[in-house]
């Protein structure tokens, strides 16, 4: 059930997005994505952060924030691979 509420989401045109994908320093891209997974959890029941793909080492450092995060309840990499779908 909670996967298909993750595909819905990433349809909506009004969903907040983290584009962390210009970002050359993964440490700084990472600072950025815990200020504002804190700000739109507040707010937001979802959000799509956009990570690249390149060489994987964004995605790879994303997804180990997400897995720790405790405002993410869940998170769902979308099919471009590029960017995922998180759920406060």
């Amino acid at each position: 059930m909670t996967e298909s509420l993750l595909h819905v989401a990433q349809y909506h045109e009004d969903i907040p997005v983290i584009d962390l994908h210009y970002f050359s320093n993964i440490q700084s891209a990472l600072d950025e994505l815990e200020t504002h997974l804190f700000l739109f959890s507040s707010e937001h029941t979802y959000c799509r952060i956009i990570h690249g793909i390149g060489s994987g080492a964004m995605a790879q450092a994303v997804h180990d924030v997400l897995k720790k995060n405790p405002l993410v309840l869940e998170w769902m990499e979308e099919e471009t691979g590029g960017s995922c779908i998180v759920r406060f």
